[in-house]
């Protein structure tokens, strides 16, 4: 757990024991083993991207709560270009109240929780960032090639060279000895 509190040092998070956590509040959580087991799958730049946006959107620095680390780590993974977005996935954060998409989820029964919290969290993320993934450009217009003129019409022309070439042939023959 030692890279977890690591990250937590990094980040301002206190770190609480399970033991004690009743007592937590805004920038501390009890998840350690849950942010070292995603350090540990997805690397340190994942999780930091995961911690910070819960820390530092507006109202959400109580909810370092597994299920919803578990939902932004989900969504980090599955939607990358609403994370390139930058300061917009922050700002998007800002205007979600992360524990009432929790309450939302806890009331539907769903299991996993985080699943649940994840899809709620993408719907209102795709009405604030728009679609996570673009829609394709359209296929440019395929220009049709000029039809053949029918066999019935080149074939009366083709005869005719090929007797021209014929007869350019026997001219020849008969000049050479």
């Amino acid at each position: 757990m030692r890279n977890a509190l690591q990250l937590f040092d990094q980040l301002d998070i206190k770190y609480i024991p399970s033991r004690e956590a009743q007592r937590r509040g805004p920038m501390s959580t009890c998840c350690g083993n849950v942010v070292e087991r995603l350090i540990r799958s997805r690397g340190v730049e994942h999780a930091t991207i995961v911690l910070r946006t819960i820390v530092e959107s507006e109202g959400n620095s109580g909810e370092l709560i597994a299920d919803i680390i578990f939902a932004i780590s989900d969504i980090v993974r599955m939607h990358p270009r609403w994370v390139d977005l930058g300061l917009q996935w922050l700002e998007a954060f800002d205007k979600i109240n992360l524990a009432s998409i929790r309450r939302t989820a806890k009331a539907t029964g769903a299991v996993p929780l985080h699943s649940a919290v994840m899809v709620l969290l993408c719907a209102e993320l795709e009405r604030i960032l728009g679609p996570s993934k673009l829609p394709k450009p359209p296929k440019p217009a395929k220009v049709k090639a000029p039809s053949k003129p029918r066999r019935s019409v080149t074939r009366v022309p083709e005869v005719e060279r090929n007797i021209a070439l014929g007869n350019a042939l026997l001219e020849l023959r008969s000049k050479a000895k």
